[in-house]
């Protein structure tokens, strides 16, 4: 099945999103690898990561994704295990809907209409 223009645009606009959060959690997990991660943050990954997983519903990977759960706060380095799970899927959304003559560069969706 080929994504539908929203798809595309909620990756465009969630993929960069979620990158920028991943960075910042991979710096604080290697400061603080065992730090719990406080409540605001994980809200704010949250909003992310459940864009992401209503995404990628359909996909094979969405049975891999859990978002953060904030009633027990897992450590830095636990979010980011959890995050790394969202960018493959991510990552494989992408190429699966993608087509090019480079795995990076020059890529052009191949694309459903909305019904």
């Amino acid at each position: 099945m080929k994504p539908t223009q929203h798809q595309i645009d909620e990756y465009s606009l969630l993929n960069p999103l979620f990158d920028s959060l991943l960075r910042e959690i991979k710096e604080l997990s290697k400061k603080k690898p065992d730090e719990k991660l406080n409540v605001f943050k994980g809200n704010t990954i949250n909003k992310v990561l459940a864009r992401v997983k209503d995404l990628l519903i359909n996909e094979t990977t969405d049975e891999f994704l859990e978002i953060i759960d904030i009633d027990t706060l897992p450590s830095n380095s636990d979010v980011v295990f959890i995050m790394v799970q969202f960018e493959t899927a991510l990552k494989k959304f992408y190429y699966k809907h993608t087509t090019g003559e480079n795995w990076t560069i020059n890529r052009e969706w191949d694309i459903e209409d909305d019904e």
